[in-house]
């Protein structure tokens, strides 16, 4: 047998799924990457596909949602690393990172290369689709800026390091839906940043702005006000205006209360717990701090978090042991639960407000997409067979 293959099928044995914590955005701009270029966009718009590397097969596979088939395929350029992926908001093209390397794939047949050298790995992203800006960072704590055609290919590209101004460096960050990059430093100022112009003049271009909340370590953009932004630090959660530089609404923490959970799926929302009871922190679309409390939820277990776009709902994915994951959707109106759904599983799963996907990470591949509006599992088993018998 194949070294190659034999290696997979022992590391199926072995793998147990993670899952995707929302606590993982803290400290880095934009949302961490991984292998599925996910079920939602980065405006938390469902997606028709979803991007799954196949290490394999070293192949990128594009799957189409609803029919549950391959639609798209592209071999790997850098076969020997780990890689992760972005897919664009209009689904034109797909990018794929991987150590000191990215490729941008065209789902018209285009594949651009990178545009600068990373020293490091790119650990996260922020990708506005509306204006086609990207922002990666490395575990080197480079930043690299992107700006790219309709078409995926890259016009304009900067790389820079963490350091602003002299003594301060960045510790969060994202794009707002304009395209500004909005950082958190750590002299407990905050700076927006002109991506065009940085990109132009091959620098930093900022302007920097003390909002008063302390050290902010998270920074979400909202899908529904272009402006604005959900930051928090340990005793804040508070509202910030990218354009006006002030801070539009804040809730000060007392020392019972707690952040346990933060999530930029959907609408970036904010998790504290106080005596046990559980406080959703959201921007409402008054553009003010939403607040509900989930007296009833716990928070243990909690892998991933998705809120609806019109903050109606919120769905839950909790790791409950080592094969069972469990799905819990709640309307928070009235905190009526809608959905509460479990699935035997080890692969890494992924959520959205309607359904649930599953790498099984299978070396002849196996795929699944739960319903959550249903009993409806739809299946991918076996693509790789044909492709290993015919490539050794």
């Amino acid at each position: 047998m194949d070294s190659k293959i034999f290696a997979m099928l022992l590391a199926a044995f072995i793998f147990v799924s993670c899952g995707v914590d929302g606590n993982s955005s803290k400290g880095i701009i934009g949302s961490p990457l991984q292998q599925e270029s996910g079920i939602f966009n980065s405006y938390g718009i469902e997606t028709s596909k979803v991007f799954v590397v196949d290490e394999t097969t070293d192949r990128l596979l594009g799957i189409g949602l609803s029919d549950f088939a391959i639609k798209h395929q592209f071999e790997l350029k850098k076969k020997e690393d780990e890689h992760v992926t972005i897919m664009d908001i209009n689904e034109k093209f797909v990018i794929d990172f991987s150590k000191k390397h990215l490729n941008i794939y065209g789902l018209d047949g285009g594949v651009y290369d990178r545009p600068f050298n990373f020293q490091g790995t790119p650990t996260s992203a922020a990708y506005n689709p509306f204006t086609r800006t990207m922002i990666i960072q490395d575990n080197l704590q480079s930043v690299g800026m992107m700006q790219l055609a309709e078409n995926g290919s890259i016009t304009s590209s900067w790389l820079g390091g963490p350091q602003l101004a002299s003594g301060t460096s960045i510790v969060a960050g994202d794009l707002d839906k304009t395209g500004r990059l909005v950082l958190a430093m750590s002299d407990e100022t905050m700076a927006v940043v002109d991506v065009t112009q940085s990109i132009a003049q091959q620098s930093w271009q900022q302007t920097a702005f003390s909002p008063g909340l302390g050290k902010v370590t998270w920074v979400a953009p909202d899908s529904r006000n272009p402006d604005l932004l959900l930051v928090s630090s340990s005793t804040k959660i508070a509202i910030i205006n990218s354009a006006t530089k002030v801070v539009v609404d804040q809730k000060t923490l007392d020392s019972s209360s707690s952040i346990r959970f933060s999530s930029k799926a959907g609408l970036g929302h904010v998790f504290t717990e106080k005596a046990g009871v559980v406080s959703l922190y959201f921007i409402n679309s008054q553009g003010a701090i939403g607040v509900e409390s989930l007296a009833q939820a716990s928070l243990t277990g909690l892998k991933q978090s998705f809120l609806s776009a019109d903050a109606a709902s919120i769905t839950l994915l909790f790791e409950v042991g080592y094969r069972e994951r469990s799905v819990l959707k709640m309307r928070l109106s009235d905190a009526l639960v809608e959905v509460e759904k479990s699935i035997d599983t080890t692969g890494e799963t992924s959520i959205n407000g309607s359904t649930v996907f599953v790498n099984f990470k299978d070396p002849l591949g196996a795929l699944e997409l739960h319903s959550l509006t249903s009993d409806d599992v739809k299946r991918l088993e076996g693509y790789n067979f044909d492709y290993l018998r015919a490539h050794n």
